[in-house]
């Protein structure tokens, strides 16, 4: 848009404007001509003619700049930057001035903008889940958000203008953070920059906390300025020495368990296989493991096993495969050995699996049926003594019946029937 330009008397009456003014403010020039200046300029002509006046305005050849306001036809307010000139006659005497106004709308608004802008910058970068600071190619801090306050323990008005190295460094990392920044400012490269890393950093406490840090460099008219990212991972690595300190308390658990224990998928796939599992069926871990389960299992048997495991996933409880004689597994030999094996279920984010706890009963089968066999001997001898021991009671019984014939003496007679008696009985 071009500027407008009206030319005024020292008394104020528009003498003359030009074609922009009219488009602009959508009068005629007839309806401009004739007016006093104040009728659209809302700020203060005499104020205006006063500068004018002063010797020192004179000196700078009686021109003065000023913001001032406007009005068109339509009662629009239209800001602007005034640039008055004063207009002399031959004897130097003011005789009007020319009053150039330049339409600052835009200017304006873009201000308003990016101040809002800015309040919104900011409101993100203080809400945001990061602790956020910006240095400068010295080190020094020129922004500092209200996480970093809460993280590290200093007021941003604390922090600002400080150097980075003495706030939050520790200081077996100073050197290289000044030589990352020295490196970088020679050669736009750094090994850090753009990506997660883990580190340790200084609360205002002194106490040393472990952070996760994304350095991002920014240049801006070409001035170079550095942008941290940073979490507080000390709960998240407390979480992970747990899990750890979990995981290997359940490895050693497992591991050294007094029963084989086989962790299945439910496609029937081996996922963990532990140390008692190796000496039962002779495999390594490592050869059994993303194999099927019938690996491990006889090849007349396998049609019946699948099948109740199948049954297992699609109805979880916990299941004791009963430890009959048709129960086996089979080693990497291909040798056939009586087993007991529970089923038990369990559900992970990754899937469902079943853990099956086995125990070589080759043992305990041998002994039992050396107790059965001993039992069956003895029950043999039992029967072979009762029969001998019977025969010879049988044959006294009836030598006493004989001698009893003969005898006449009744106190004999009454004996030997007594004796007889207790013989039968």
């Amino acid at each position: 848009m071009e500027n407008i330009e009206i030319i005024v008397q020292p008394q104020g009456r528009i003498l003359s404007v030009n074609g922009e003014t009219v488009n602009e403010l959508g009068y005629s020039k007839d309806e401009l001509i004739g007016k006093q200046i104040n009728t659209i300029l809302l700020g203060n002509y005499k104020a205006l003619l006063e500068v004018h006046s002063m010797e020192d305005a004179l000196n700078k050849g009686g021109k003065f700049t000023q913001e001032n306001i406007i009005l068109s036809k339509d009662q629009r307010k239209i800001p602007v930057l005034l640039l008055s000139s004063s207009l002399k006659d031959e004897k130097g005497e003011i005789e009007g001035f020319l009053l150039i106004a330049q339409d600052v709308s835009q200017h304006e608004k873009a201000q308003q903008e990016l101040k809002e802008s800015e309040t919104r910058l900011r409101s993100i970068i203080n809400s945001g889940l990061d602790a956020i600071i910006t240095i400068d190619s010295h080190g020094v801090i020129t922004e500092w958000n209200k996480l970093s306050e809460e993280i590290f323990g200093w007021n941003a008005s604390e922090a600002i203008g400080k150097t980075l190295s003495e706030l939050i460094i520790p200081k077996k990392y100073r050197e290289s953070h000044f030589q990352g920044l020295r490196h970088y400012m020679k050669t736009k490269e750094g090994p850090i920059l753009n990506k997660r890393i883990e580190i340790e950093a200084i609360k205002k406490s002194g106490d040393q906390f472990p952070i996760e840090l994304t350095v991002t460099p920014i240049e801006i008219k070409n001035k170079i300025c550095f942008s941290g990212f940073i979490r507080d991972i000390t709960k998240s690595k407390q979480i992970e020495k747990e899990l750890k300190d979990s995981e290997r308390k359940f490895r050693n658990l497992f591991e050294n368990a007094s029963v084989g224990i086989v962790m299945i998928d439910s496609l029937g796939r081996i996922v963990l296989f532990n140390k008692l599992s190796e000496a039962i069926f002779e495999y390594k871990s490592k050869e059994v493991i993303d194999k099927s389960i019938e690996i491990l299992i006889p090849d007349e048997l396998r049609k019946s096993y699948s099948l109740k495991i199948n049954t297992f996933f699609e109805h979880p409880r916990q299941f004791l495969m009963a430890s009959d004689t048709n129960f086996l597994g089979k080693k990497k030999d291909g040798t056939h050995f009586p087993m007991e094996m529970a089923l038990t279920h369990d559900k992970t984010e990754e899937g469902n699996f079943a853990i099956a706890y086995i125990k070589d009963i080759t043992v305990e089968r041998e002994a039992k049926d050396k107790i059965e066999n001993a039992l069956k001997e003895k029950d043999f001898l039992i029967r072979e003594i009762h029969h001998r021991v019977k025969n010879n009671m049988q044959v006294i019984s009836s030598v006493l019946r004989l001698q009893s014939i003969k005898v006449k003496d009744e106190k004999v007679l009454s004996l030997y029937e007594d004796i007889q008696h207790k013989i039968m009985t």
